[in-house]
Order: C-alpha cells, then sequence, then structure tokens
C-alpha cells in the first residue's frame, strides 16, 4: 500500500476522530455556557446584596435593624464583568473551535434523507389518522341517533294509551 494515500479504515478513523473531538468540544461548551451563567447568576446576585437600598417611587427608605451595611457596589460591578468578560472569551473560543460544516460528516446526508422520508411518512399516517378519527365519529353519532330513535319507539309501545 502506498503511504501517500490513506487507507478507507484510516478515513474513518478521522471521521471518527472529528466526530470525538466534536462532542468534546460541545461539552466544553456546554460547561462553559453553565459558568457563565453562574457567574451571571452569582454577580447580579452580589449586586442586588451590596447596592444600597433606593426608593424607585419616591418613598422614605427605612433602614431595617439588622440588615448588613451596603458592599461595594464598584467592586462587586467590576469583579462581574471581569467573570462574564473571561467567560465569554471561553465561550467564543469553544463557538471557533467547532467544525465550519457540521453537515461534511459522512452518513449525515443520509440522515436527512432519512429524515425527509419519515416526515412524509408521519404526514401521510397523520392524514389517515385524521379519516379514521372522522369516521370514527361519524359513526359514533349515527348510534347515538339510532340509540334514540329505539329508545324513542320503545318508549312509545310501553306508554299506556
Amino acid at each position: 500500500m502506498d503511504d501517500a494515500e490513506p487507507s478507507q479504515q484510516d478515513a474513518g478513523r478521522d471521521g471518527v476522530a472529528l466526530e470525538e473531538d466534536t462532542f468534546d468540544t460541545v461539552t466544553k461548551l456546554q460547561d462553559e455556557l453553565a459558568l457563565l451563567c453562574e457567574n451571571l447568576f452569582v454577580g447580579i446576585g452580589s449586586l442586588q446584596r451590596d447596592a444600597p437600598p433606593r426608593s424607585l417611587q419616591g418613598e422614605d427608605v427605612v433602614a431595617v435593624q439588622g440588615q448588613p451595611a451596603p458592599g461595594d457596589v464598584d467592586a462587586s460591578a467590576a469583579a462581574l464583568g471581569k467573570n462574564v468578560s473571561q467567560s465569554l472569551a471561553a465561550v467564543k473560543a469553544c463557538i471557533d473551535a467547532l467544525p465550519d460544516d457540521v453537515t461534511s460528516r459522512p452518513g449525515t446526508r443520509d440522515d436527512d434523507g432519512e429524515l425527509e422520508r419519515l416526515m412524509r411518512e408521519n404526514d401521510a399516517l397523520d392524514g389517515e389518522m385524521a379519516q379514521a378519527i372522522e369516521s370514527a365519529q361519524n359513526a359514533i353519532d349515527k348510534l347515538g341517533r339510532m340509540h334514540g330513535t329505539i329508545v324513542e319507539a320503545i318508549l312509545k309501545d310501553s306508554s299506556p294509551s
């Protein structure tokens, strides 16, 4: 075998490695997004905790006994900004590490064709189901009318004249 031409087996391994790398990158992206959400949650909570009480409608602000003194809002805001910026940079790096064209993986186009076929089959079955439901409803209505006619006849026959 010539070293210049990769074998089918090597090409398959490369595809699997690319897919595994993509999965690892997506997992890393999920982790980074979770960290970004955590940073926002904790940072905004710190800002709410540290901010001094303010009036929204012009009412008097009453100090509550035992309430901690306001913290350093500027320091909390700076920490939040730093953490969010770092998280956003990590998220961007993960997104940039993803393959440009995921549909170029082997088998994806076949999967799309199979998906389209299944969707058409689902639509056809949906139409059949709607017809079966309508037919069943018509049969139920007919049985109801027949029952009413029979009951009416029985009551008419059994009533004293």
